[in-house]
């Protein structure tokens, strides 16, 4: 039950769903969300207003959505990339986390979204039940968390693993 909580963004960490303020501030800053299909073949949206799986071809937009939601206000963020980072540096960091994090978990049917009549992504969560297993190193390797401090830096690294330590703790109830 514990890894439903965290796997929300991994490391949204507990602070909730973003909220429709924290996306219109990330918006409202020129925040750029678009689609980057990156050479995959378009395929066309899920039927308006429903919850549904993801389509793969979608999962840049989900991650810039994602990353500009919590860049601009996310105590967890602003800590883990360091109070004085840039709001450039927080979406750069974000967007290659979850990026990772949301394709380690395709085809699993953990990254649900809903779309607007106009095939516009309106919002993008991570739900990963209990039974979903954790990825594998070979999939860490080939989609390339492990270079995270070699990309960021070792301080970023270790800031992220004490607050995923930390709400873990939370959520178990040992803190």
């Amino acid at each position: 039950m514990r890894r439903i909580g965290f796997q929300l963004f991994l490391g949204h960490l507990g602070e909730g769903r973003p909220t429709f303020e924290q996306a219109w501030v990330a918006r409202a800053l020129g925040v750029p969300i678009t689609r980057r299909n990156q050479g995959r073949a378009p395929s066309r949206p899920p039927p308006a207003s429903v919850l549904s799986v993801l389509p793969t071809s979608y999962l840049d937009e989900a991650t810039a959505l994602s990353a500009s939601a919590f860049a601009p206000l996310s105590p967890s963020y602003v800590y883990i990339c360091v109070s004085g980072s840039t709001l450039e540096y927080r979406l750069r960091f974000m967007e290659w986390l979850f990026q990772r994090n949301f394709a380690m978990r395709g085809g699993t049917g953990c990254n649900r979204c809903v779309f607007d009549e106009e095939g516009k992504l309106l919002c993008f969560f991570m739900f990963v039940t209990p039974g979903i297993p954790d990825p594998n190193l070979g999939a860490m390797v080939k989609l390339g968390p492990l270079s995270a401090p070699f990309t960021f830096g070792f301080g970023t690294v270790r800031r992220l693993l004490e607050a995923k330590g930390f709400f873990e703790k939370v959520e178990n109830g040992s803190l």
